[in-house]
């Protein structure tokens, strides 16, 4: 990727999800790690770790929730950088092509 003199940031090899195999595989952030962050906010907040999911094909994200108070938190950690994003629910991504979603 060219880089822009104009741009506030370059995103790194893989990140959007596209990538060319003859570059060669992508780094892959461990569950192990991302288990370990998860905990670390748990303790930080006073809440507990619910569920955890390894990504799978196709999704390019672990899956995981916090639960603080009356409240859950989700969070999705990149499969390739050591980046997190939380969203309002936990969700089939990919559901199948006959799912009304």
């Amino acid at each position: 990727m060219a880089a822009d003199k104009d741009a506030a940031f370059v995103l790194p090899r893989g990140a959007t999800g596209f990538f060319r195999p003859k570059d060669g595989p992508l780094p892959e952030v461990d569950r192990r790690t991302f288990r370990a962050a998860l905990y670390e906010a748990a303790r930080a907040g006073d809440g507990r770790v619910g569920e955890i999911e390894e990504r799978t094909y196709p999704r390019t994200f672990h899956t995981g929730t916090v639960d603080v108070g009356l409240g859950e938190y989700v969070v999705l950690c990149h499969a390739h950088h050591p980046w997190i994003a939380f969203a309002e629910e936990r969700r089939e991504w990919y559901a199948a092509a006959d799912s009304p979603l």
